[in-house]
């Protein structure tokens, strides 16, 4: 059987048994992974609708800065979990974040955390703002 990812994550399951003596190749790159997505911030500065990349992803923390002229969508590849999003545009812009179902709006000024299950965002007051 071969090692399989976790579903939110991506974080190696190995089979037990296996990787005899290089198993600590594996466990580093999960403690990064998880070092990464409780400990690392994303600065993203847009003028208009961006694409978060799937390394970004990896991520919890977003803050996005810069100037519109209108709202923007920011596109997140497959996410699931927690996240939380600054917006720190310097126009009145609001963000909408968004998979390929519901988005979620963080207003001027404001920091929101959000939920995702894959598909949809939830602000995690409960509402589904698209």
């Amino acid at each position: 059987m071969p090692d399989v990812p976790t579903a939110a994550k991506a974080l190696i399951k190995q089979v037990i048994g296996s990787h005899v003596n290089t198993w600590g190749n594996i466990l580093n790159d999960n403690l990064e992974l998880i070092d990464k997505a409780v400990g690392q911030t994303v600065i993203r500065n847009v003028t208009g609708d961006a694409t978060i990349t799937s390394v970004e992803a990896e991520c919890s923390f977003f803050t996005i800065t810069g100037s519109a002229t209108g709202d923007i969508t920011l596109t997140f590849p497959t996410y699931r979990g927690f996240l939380m999003i600054r917006n720190a545009m310097m126009s009145d812009s609001i963000i909408n974040a968004k998979i390929t179902g519901n988005s979620a709006s963080v207003w001027p000024g404001e920091t929101q955390t959000i939920y995702s299950d894959g598909i949809d965002f939830w602000l995690c007051g409960g509402a589904v703002l698209s």
